[in-house]
This record gives C-alpha cells, structure tokens and sequence, in this order.
C-alpha cells in the first residue's frame, strides 16, 4: 500500500492521479486503491490540519490548476499564508467515497469540515 501512495496526487478537490508506478509498486485489487486514495485524503486533511504547508502541498499534481486560474507558484504562496495564518485548524474528512474514472485516475467525494479561530465551514468536496 505505501509503494503506492506515492504515486497519488490531488489534480483537483477530490480528483486525483495515479502516476504511472513502477513493476512491483502495485496492490492488486480495487479495494486496496481505494483504502490507498481514502488514506492520501485523510493524509491531506492531516497536513492541513497540522500546518504543514509542505506536506499540504506535496499532496498536489505538478498539473493541478488552481479554480482561480492563478499559476501554481501564486497558488502555493497564497496556500502557505492561508496555512499559516490561523492559530489552529482542524480539517476532518469523512463518508470517502472512490470511484474510478480511468486506467489511471479516481476520483474521491467527501465531506469535508474545516475549523480554525478565524472561520469554519462544512462543504461537499
């Protein structure tokens, strides 16, 4: 499973890449895919929650683009302020839901809360 894991990254909220992994990276089995993507999304969450501005950002796809159609050393400079800002946050995922969408590709839908002393919010992601 951790050979794996290092082949996924976040391209989107809730989208997310599986790289081409080597001979002998792989688990067989979707089940053992979707545990790995459930757990790099809890991961992320973690990351976010403890921040840890690189490993938040290390989550995310050389390709990601950000919604805001910033380039993604903008993105990431606006992401280490946001990150560091707050005195706490608490970012909780649960109900992961993993679909494939491809030979390389899933996608993940969660419910996502995020707490800090200066906002919260509950979305759908």
């Amino acid at each position: 499973m951790k050979k794996l894991m290092q082949y996924c990254s976040l391209v989107a909220v809730a989208i997310l890449f599986l790289g081409t992994a080597p001979v002998g990276a792989s688990d067989s089995g979707s089940d053992a895919q979707e545990q790995m993507i459930s757990e790099t999304v809890t991961e992320w969450a973690a990351s976010w929650s403890n921040q840890d501005v690189n490993g938040y950002l290390s989550h995310y796809a050389p390709i990601f683009k950000a919604g805001s159609g910033k380039s993604m050393d903008a993105w990431q400079a606006i992401r280490r302020v946001r990150l560091t800002a707050p005195k706490f946050i608490e970012v909780t995922v649960r109900n992961i839901e993993v679909k494939s969408i491809g030979p390389s590709s899933a996608s993940a839908s969660f419910v996502q809360t995020y707490r800090s002393d200066r906002y919260s919010s509950e979305s759908i992601k």
